[in-house]
């Protein structure tokens, strides 16, 4: 079981740490799939997030020119803390959270129909590894 991290294009990443307990990457624009499967968590982070991701698979979209992310567990939940104000939750669903303070965020839906062409990439990369 290895972690999987997928980029669409036009995506900024860079890493911060690679630690073994917990490597840790800046995400600052664009789309992610992840999975983390293994015993080692992921940590992203946004400019005002952090989010943990530990045996589940999620998506997230950084809208950097709307200062807002979306953060889509796909299986399990992420933890996620609000930097500024040390706000802590487990998202179990997706989420919107505006990158402005103070913090805002709310219930969305996910439709993976908007970025199909991706996701059916990733579907495609996912059965090739197997």
């Amino acid at each position: 079981n290895q972690n999987l991290i997928a980029l669409d294009q036009n995506t900024k990443i860079e890493v911060v740490d690679l630690n073994a307990s917990a490597p840790i990457l800046k995400f600052t624009k664009g789309r992610i799939y992840i999975e983390a499967n293994n015993d080692t968590p992921l940590i992203i982070n946004t400019n005002y997030t952090e989010n943990l991701i530990h045996k589940s698979k999620a998506t997230i979209i950084n809208y950097d020119f709307l200062e807002k992310i979306h953060l889509i567990p796909l299986s399990g939940a992420i933890q996620t803390t609000i930097k500024e104000s040390n706000e802590y939750l487990l998202i179990p669903v997706p989420l919107e959270i505006k990158e402005t303070l103070p913090a805002e965020y709310k219930s969305i839906t996910f439709n993976r129909n908007v970025a199909k062409e991706f996701y059916d990439w990733v579907d495609n990369l996912l059965d090739s590894n197997e």
